[in-house]
This record gives structure tokens, sequence and C-alpha cells, in this order.
């Protein structure tokens, strides 16, 4: 734990994402899981509104730059990988 850091709770919306980023700049060892683990669902506290977005882009660029990377084209691409969930209907 002392290498990947902990879970920074200042980060309202993107402290899990932050955690995940620490987790990737680690060596990690992965294994083929059968299935679906995680389901989640369309929105959220991230989604809920203009300024939920705009904060969450806040966060989650302090995350990326946190964890040494371009938090430019990486907000960009995450951003547009969620337009899809908007016209998808709940299941």
């Amino acid at each position: 734990m002392q290498a990947t850091g902990t879970f920074d709770i200042t980060l309202r919306i993107a402290a899990d994402y932050k955690f995940i980023l620490q987790l990737f700049r680690q060596p990690l060892r992965f294994d083929y899981v059968p299935g679906v683990v995680v389901k989640m669902r369309t929105g959220g506290a991230s989604n809920r509104s203009l300024k939920a977005i705009l904060r969450k882009s806040r966060e989650d660029r302090e995350a990326l730059r946190a964890a040494g990377m371009s938090p430019l084209r990486a907000l960009l691409l995450k951003n547009l990988s969620k337009v899809p969930q908007f016209f998808r209907r709940a299941t």
C-alpha cells in the first residue's frame, strides 16, 4: 500500500479514478475473470448536472497530473466515451 498511496478523500467525484491511476503505475498481475464483475448505472454524481461534470473534469485533471499523465487527451477521450450512455435505455 505504501507504494500505491492512499485514497484521496479531498476529491468528491474522482477519488476512485485517482486511486486506479495510482494502481496502474505499479507492477500489476492480471487474471482473466469470465463474466460481468461490475455493472454500473448510467449517470451518477459525475453526470448529474453541468456543475458536476465541470467538477469531475477538474478533479480528473488533478488525478491525471498527479499520475504524470497528459490531462488534455485523456479527458477528451474519457468524456467522449461517455456520450453513448445518454442514448441507451436503462436496464
